[in-house]
């Protein structure tokens, strides 16, 4: 897991894509305890915010989906995805959308 997160800031946005479909099978699997998939997602949303190229950041929303396929995830974690919405291709906005609207408030996330 560690060498995934470590591979989201590599320079090869082949390697960024990889890593991030990685951690979405992790995610997919229900082995992760809670803290260590909201440091998994929080990584993601961040890939995510700053990413230039398409396919990463499909990647990484895809795997954040899988994240809130198994558990439920609070609004803040994800909320950095709204403000990045305008710098969003069509194609990837609808994923955005899914993972907004399938978050809950904290106080809904134990």
């Amino acid at each position: 897991m560690s060498a995934a997160l470590e591979a989201l800031t590599d320079r090869d946005p082949g390697r960024r894509d990889v890593s991030a479909a990685s951690l979405g099978d992790l995610l997919r699997a229900t082995t992760l305890d809670a803290d260590t998939a909201r440091l998994i997602v929080r990584r993601l949303v961040s890939l995510t915010v700053n990413e230039p190229v398409t396919r990463v950041r499909e990647s990484a929303l895809n795997a954040v989906s899988e994240a809130l396929n198994h558990r439920r995830l609070p609004l803040d974690l994800v909320k950095p995805l709204a403000a990045a919405m305008p710098t969003m291709e069509t194609e990837i906005l609808g994923h955005t959308i899914y993972i907004l609207g399938a978050t809950h408030p904290p106080r809904r996330c134990r």
